[in-house]
């Protein structure tokens, strides 16, 4: 995966979202990511599984991002999704790690147990814990029907619900732009989400169904 890091107000670079790698040049993240206008020199990096480490390693330029054009404002959760653009290609080897691309879903699959992976903070029902090292989660995917009883909130067809409800499973803080999606072999990540709200613990989380952005993140690719 892909971390979006920034300077914080000690000069140290520090973790904000996370992303997946849909080629070389482009990063699959989540738009209110990208959206702060005081957020103007982010740099994408790969390769990390402990965010106190980050220091050895290559931060790429961002050239530019494209939001999805039905986000109509940083406000709203529909269609919460962007694409990076790099000024250089990815090196997809470094210090002994290899990175991968996703593949992207073109179908959902409610009732499936996905993979959710990311270094934010952690909730264990009653507080906080800052966590730096990569760690992942395994989310059942639920129907938006389902969603929308328990959130009581609008989920329209950009997306779609995983997670628990009345237990101690611990959701991720700070990892939205994280990809849920399944391992299939040794070398192939099929994504079916982006992390976009939610993150509380004893509710379902709310992704961006990437099956309803296949062919807008397809052309956007093909297009920059």
């Amino acid at each position: 995966m892909a971390v979006l890091v920034e300077k914080d107000e000690n000069d140290e670079w520090v973790h904000f979202c996370g992303g997946s790698i849909l080629t070389t040049r482009h990063i699959l993240t989540a738009a209110h990511c990208v959206e702060n206008p005081n957020r103007t020199n982010f740099k994408v990096m790969i390769g990390v599984t402990e965010l106190k480490s980050v220091e050895g390693l290559k931060k790429y330029d961002v050239l530019r991002h494209i939001v999805h054009p039905k986000r109509h404002s940083p406000y709203r959760k529909s269609h919460d999704v962007a694409v990076i653009v790099l000024k250089e290609p990815l090196e997809m080897r470094q210090r002994g790690f290899r990175a991968t691309t996703v593949t992207l879903s073109d179908r959902e699959y409610i009732g499936r147990t996905a993979i959710f992976s990311g270094y934010g903070m952690c909730s264990n029902g009653t507080h906080y814990i800052e966590t730096k090292v990569l760690r992942s989660i395994e989310y059942p995917i639920v129907s938006n029907e389902e969603c929308r009883k328990v959130l009581e909130r609008k989920i329209d067809s950009s997306m779609m619900c995983a997670g628990y409800v009345n237990t101690r499973k611990c959701n991720r803080w700070k990892d939205s732009g994280g990809a849920l999606g399944f391992r299939e072999g040794k070398d192939r990540f099929l994504q079916v989400g982006v992390g976009s709200w939610g993150w509380h613990c004893n509710q379902y989380n709310v992704f961006v169904n990437v099956p309803n952005v296949y062919h807008w993140i397809k052309k956007t690719i093909s297009e920059n």
